[in-house]
């Protein structure tokens, strides 16, 4: 079992009241063989304090566990306002595809796709054969901009590890290592 609740409420901030945390309740083959496709989405939340996000906690678990489901939390906040715009567009286009039964998950769509957040955060997807490099990953992202610390925090997941942190510059990180980076990506909040 894996619980990074703590770790993503020390990261969170609202700075705008209509600014939100995207979470999803996400089956996955991985986790359930007999699945037909690789992945199903159960059940959104739309996170607007940490309040909510702790009076919520012991539901979200208990779903995920009865699942055999993961928690997963898009990392750059979003916002009510902005993604309006974008839901406005999205509305528009399965109309006029004549997609009317992809009206009803219109704004999960578009939270899944639009970040707002003005500090940006990616996710360094560290897998298991990665992790001897830790510490040599750690130092190249924080040498592409010194003085500052480009690592937020470290995220547990199944198979390895999440960084999040601050945009940095790709160029030498890609020349040393294959590791993947994900930019509006979600990350594990809770695994069983």
């Amino acid at each position: 079992m894996i619980d990074n609740f703590e770790k993503i409420l020390n990261i969170m901030s609202f700075d705008d009241e209509n600014d939100f945390y995207f979470i999803q309740l996400i089956k996955r083959k991985k986790d359930n063989p007999d699945m037909k496709g690789d992945s199903v989405v159960i059940k959104d939340w739309y996170v607007s304090s940490k309040e909510y996000l702790l009076s919520k906690k012991d539901s979200m678990i208990e779903m995920a566990n009865n699942y055999n489901a993961r928690l997963t939390i898009r990392i750059n906040k979003r916002n009510y306002k902005k993604l309006g715009l974008k839901m406005i567009s999205d509305i528009t286009q399965k109309l006029e595809s004549e997609n009317y039964k992809g009206l009803k998950s219109s704004f999960s769509s578009v939270a899944g796709q639009y970040s707002s957040d003005k500090d940006k955060k990616w996710i360094v997807d560290i897998d298991q054969e990665d992790l001897k490099n830790l510490n040599e990953i750690k130092n190249v992202i924080n040498r592409s901009l010194p003085n500052v610390d480009k690592i937020i925090c470290e995220i547990p997941s199944k198979s390895g590890l999440h960084l999040i942190v601050r945009p940095f510059d790709l160029r030498e990180f890609n020349k040393l290592f294959s590791v993947e980076i994900k930019k509006d990506n979600p990350t594990n909040l809770y695994i069983r």
